[in-house]
């Protein structure tokens, strides 16, 4: 169902008295005036395919000498809401906003005259004197003020036309006068986000970025406040921005146009969740004033990884009329950590497999890449090796180790490393720790990470690549915003680790080896001696 796209600021454009009607569009009456008379209501400066009614809240009395006076039209709502205006010359800007509040709630059964596109794309119906409230629907851009717009009569012969005890001298000749009115129009709030320019921005667009845990991500909030009119009260300004469970609210980061936010706007953060709400003040005085909101928020080890996204949602709340609220649309960013031999997709949805960029084995030791989506794995391993400790860190410019970058990870049972919470760039990984009874491998590993986004910023793919020639890729395909499929090009990096040569235990047969070597030194060293001994003899 389409949201009503209109607020309702009253545009009190016309005032029921004698000399309201246009001279150039003047309708001479012939004969008495009667309920027969009528003249054009025109509307300019709405948009094509709108729909445009007029509704009678004032009528034209008559009698058999013709035109006597104005009279309020009994409005009454469905239940029993007396809405009738007290002064047919002159209702009041409230009593306007109530009947079309009514009206557009349903709860004012009430016939309207429905004005039609002409080809010079202005609205037009002919109705009767009286005052008519004109209310413009089905816009999908744009606001619309209701419009009071008066059709009266003016004489232009005979005695001055007065209003006295709300009769009028009907003596002279009459005419009608067709009217004009022109829409006042305001914009329906449309809420802009982007990650703030700085903060990780990828070059492809500001709605998707990589990041890595501890990063601190700056958004920006834009829109504008809408018009409301004085008559309105109990005024809904606000907007809701949701985080991930991935990402944490900087509470004190809130800002309005770059400075502390003022008095009237406040920031509430609850669980994942902050409102920014405007007072009704506020409102009122910064009507069509665009606003900037900026804030931080810090990515923490709750993030998700590869292609399961940490979101964060927004919308605004907004009065669309008197009484009554709708919300915008919903927008969105996306924000990815990465991982070395982590799960593709989440534990859910399309692909849940575990990846296998590096695989730790003996030296007998093999890996067939081939997804297995019963066990969850992209590899078949043979001779896994577990218990090795490797350590993934990122090096200066200088080619110095950045000390803060650091990751440690140890091999399970099946080879797999868990290096996670990475964003895109250059890595390098080495051995630190060997397993029992096995070689240390001192070799240093080059891991490239890179990413591709689509427009809406959501991960079009990403590549892992290990010392140059070993490169796994993983592209997603999306509908409607919803991963259906992930291709996967899979080239696990092998790193295997030999075994040390057998070395006997200390007090076995190592002690006894040692104790006969010495032994025999000793027995040869001394038969050498009586040798030498007898034959200096």
């Amino acid at each position: 169902m389409k949201r009503m796209k209109k607020l309702f600021a009253i545009l009190m454009t016309m005032a029921m008295v004698m000399g309201l009607s246009i001279t150039g569009f003047a309708v001479s009456i012939t004969g008495t005036p009667s309920a027969n008379d009528e003249a054009a209501i025109t509307v300019k400066n709405v948009e094509e395919n709108a729909t445009v009614y007029a509704y009678q809240i004032v009528d034209a009395t008559y009698n058999s000498n013709g035109f006597t006076g104005y009279v309020p039209v009994r409005l009454v709502t469905n239940d029993e809401v007396e809405l009738t205006v007290k002064n047919a010359l002159a209702p009041s800007a409230a009593e306007v906003t109530d009947i079309a509040n009514a009206i557009a709630t349903g709860k004012l059964s009430i016939t309207g005259e429905k004005l039609t596109s002409n080809d010079d794309g202005n609205y037009t119906a002919n109705v009767g004197a009286g005052y008519w409230l004109i209310i413009v629907n089905n816009t999908d851009t744009t606001i619309y003020n209701p419009m009071l717009a008066g059709v009266a009569y003016e004489n232009k012969e005979g005695t001055e036309n007065t209003l006295e005890g709300g009769t009028i001298d009907v003596d002279g000749n009459f005419v009608i006068g067709d009217t004009i009115v022109y829409a006042k129009s305001s914009n329906v709030p449309i809420l802009k986000k982007e990650i703030a320019e700085g903060s990780y921005v990828n070059p492809e667009n500001a709605h998707g970025n990589d990041v890595e845990i501890g990063d601190t991500v700056s958004f920006k909030l834009e829109t504008t406040i809408p018009d409301y009119s004085d008559a309105y009260n109990n005024l809904t300004f606000k907007i809701t921005d949701t985080l991930d469970n991935g990402l944490t609210f900087n509470n004190d980061s809130f800002k309005l146009n770059g400075t502390n936010l003022p008095s009237g706007v406040t920031a509430s953060v609850t669980n994942q969740t902050a409102t920014i709400s405007f007072t009704e003040e506020y409102i009122k005085k910064n009507g069509n004033v665009s606003i900037t909101i900026t804030y931080d928020a810090t990515v923490n080890d709750k993030a998700t990884v590869n292609f399961d996204a940490n979101t964060n949602e927004a919308y605004i709340t907004y009065t669309n009329n008197q009484g009554t609220t709708t919300d915008g649309d919903l927008v969105k960013t996306y924000h990815y950590t990465f991982a070395l031999d982590g799960m593709l997709n989440g534990e859910n949805g399309i692909n849940t497999i575990k990846t296998s960029e590096i695989i730790k084995v003996d030296e007998k030791g093999n890996v067939v890449n081939k997804v297995d989506t019963e066990n969850k794995t992209s590899a078949t391993v043979t001779n896994a090796l577990g218990d090795a400790t490797f350590q993934l860190y990122q090096k200066d410019e200088d080619g110095d180790v950045i000390e803060e970058s650091i990751m440690t990870s140890t091999s399970d049972a099946s080879g797999y490393f868990d290096f996670s919470g990475l964003e895109a760039g250059i890595y390098y990984l080495k051995e630190t720790k060997a397993p029992a009874d096995y070689q240390l491998d001192s070799t240093e590993h080059r891991v490239a990470i890179e990413a591709t986004y689509n427009d809406d910023g959501t991960l079009n793919s990403y590549s892992v690549t290990i010392d140059g020639n070993r490169k796994s890729t993983y592209t997603a395909t999306y509908v409607g915003g919803t991963i259906t499929k992930i291709d996967s090009t899979v080239n696990t990096a092998i790193i295997k680790n030999t075994t040390l040569t057998a070395l006997p235990s200390t007090g076995g047969m190592g002690t006894t080896l040692f104790t006969i070597a010495g032994c025999v030194i000793m027995i040869s060293a001394a038969g050498l001696f009586f040798a030498t001994r007898k034959k200096a003899n």
